[in-house]
């Protein structure tokens, strides 16, 4: 590694150390003793990854804050831990730190975020959200830096999926327990009771820990495809039946959330799977006609008139939702280069509704039921580009692109492993895209571990490849499909 690249590096740190302050405020004197506590774990490295993954998704424990300080929450704590192996590994001799090109992308998006701050309608809101993003991109850049073996990004890919499954059981504990409540800081343990969105009566939804059934649900669409990964590599029956079930655990919960874009992500996923000849379509199609003939068994109360009646489609979350997507759309039109600023779709929608539902999210914003700032439009991309402007929605659409073509350049770099895992890599991705045309899921933290894990995986393929053994010609029906050449 040159001197050049040695500066790089160091500027990179001296960047990712402001973000943790930023993120942190002036409290940065409580970030000393754990790095000191981080530079005895050098030799722990994983470890310490495997926390700053589940504290960052289960947000019943990483969004504590030990003494009312943000910078001692659990989550800001392991990325704190993990800091001093980044920069170990910076200074290393001949190493240096991951790059991947969407990640020109992703500094454009960055780079519009930071100067939307000229243009934000509330500055303290706009701060909101830079801390929001900074433990957004810290899990990012650590597991894309410090995963830097395959048995180090499958051991943070089960890492991942093990703290889902661990989510799926909260969520189901919640469904069969409805009475309990407790909160714990931001987030909320227990089931929320809905009885006004349906005519045939109240609704257990679950959150999982995780704070929102929306959210939830997207989290458990993303997951699944790694499910797939870990049964593919079982060799043994109970273990096959293991991994079986505990996918099931996390499809019981996606259905406990009531939520249809979580179903339309995993289906989704389940169709570019297919295509790619990672599940068998006939095996598929009796699964389906299984699970539908066994429909009146399963399906817990209000969940086919929630999902698939044409009345709820029509009278349920359909008008509201017309209606915030609509004024996005006026939001963007008038201000399509700067945007509004972080958080600011709810106010502004506050201001322009009309309807009845409408004004009644007004009276509970107004009575201090429900803040209009937790309002946001319905889409991810659309949300970006109210918040931060166009440019910041095309760059964010770029990086997202720009994951799936590094996950194709694995699956035809890679050995039969690294391919699998790439697909599937890019099956869950594809699911979170899909569940984020439904929602602002684009701050959810499962989708920048998994864009992580992309980086890390293709770093370790490109820099130590494994040789191909000799091609064995196969009947056309045992080939599978990839990615196409880019």
């Amino acid at each position: 590694m040159g001197r050049a690249a040695g500066i790089l590096n160091l500027f990179v740190l001296a960047g990712a150390l402001t973000l943790l302050f930023v993120a942190g405020g002036p409290m940065m004197v409580f970030v000393a003793p754990a790095l000191l506590v981080g530079i005895a774990l050098l030799r722990f490295t994983q470890v310490t990854l495997a926390l700053v993954t589940i504290t960052s998704l289960l947000w019943i424990i990483g969004a504590q804050r030990f003494g009312g300080i943000a910078l001692l929450g659990p989550a800001q704590i392991a990325c704190a831990l993990a800091l001093p192996a980044l920069v170990a590994r910076a200074l290393r001799q001949g190493e240096g730190l991951s790059w991947a090109p969407h990640m020109v992308w992703l500094a454009v998006y960055v780079l519009l975020m930071f100067a939307s701050r000229v243009f934000a309608q509330s500055p303290e809101m706009w701060d909101i959200g830079v801390q929001k993003h900074v433990m957004l991109l810290l899990p990012y850049l650590l597991l894309a830096n410090l995963a830097t073996t395959r048995e180090n990004v499958r051991l943070q890919v089960l890492v991942i999926y093990l703290t889902v499954v661990v989510s799926a059981v909260i969520g189901i504990g919640e469904f069969l327990l409805p009475g309990v409540q407790f909160s714990m800081g931001e987030v909320t343990l227990g089931a929320r009771i809905d009885d006004v969105s349906l005519q045939s009566g109240a609704i257990k939804r679950v959150t999982g820990g995780i704070g929102d059934g929306n959210w939830f649900s997207y989290t458990m669409a993303s997951a699944l495809p790694l499910a797939l990964y870990f049964l593919r590599r079982a060799r043994s029956v109970p273990a096959r039946v293991v991994i079986g079930a505990s996918g099931l655990l996390c499809l019981a919960a996606l259905v406990l959330s009531y939520t249809r874009t979580g179903l339309v992500g995993l289906a989704a996923a389940i169709v570019l799977l297919v295509w790619l000849r990672r599940i068998p379509l006939l095996p598929l199609v009796m699964s389906g006609v299984v699970v539908a003939v066994a429909a009146p068994l399963w399906m817990p109360p209000g969940f086919a008139e929630r999902i698939f009646s044409l009345r709820y489609f029509e009278e349920g979350s359909t008008p509201i939702r017309g209606e915030i997507t609509a004024t996005a759309v006026q939001l963007i039109a008038e201000r399509p280069l700067t945007g509004w600023g972080y958080a600011q779709y709810g106010p502004q929608f506050m201001q322009r509704t009309e309807s009845e539902i409408g004004l009644m999210m007004v009276e509970r914003d107004l009575s201090g039921e429900e803040d209009a700032h937790f309002l946001r439009a319905h889409n991810m991309f659309l949300d970006t580009a109210v918040q931060y402007g166009l440019p910041a929605m095309i760059a964010l659409v770029m990086f997202m692109i720009g994951l799936l073509r590094e996950c194709a350049q694995v699956a035809r770099t890679g050995d039969a492993d690294d391919r699998d895992l790439a697909l599937l890599l890019a099956a869950s991705l594809l699911a979170f895209y899909v569940c984020g045309m439904g929602g602002h899921s684009q701050e959810l933290k499962i989708f920048w571990l998994v864009a992580g894990l992309v980086v890390a995986l293709r770093r370790v393929v490109l820099e130590h490849p494994i040789a191909a053994p000799a091609p064995v010609a196969l009947p056309p029906a045992h080939t599978s499909r990839s990615f196409p050449q880019t």
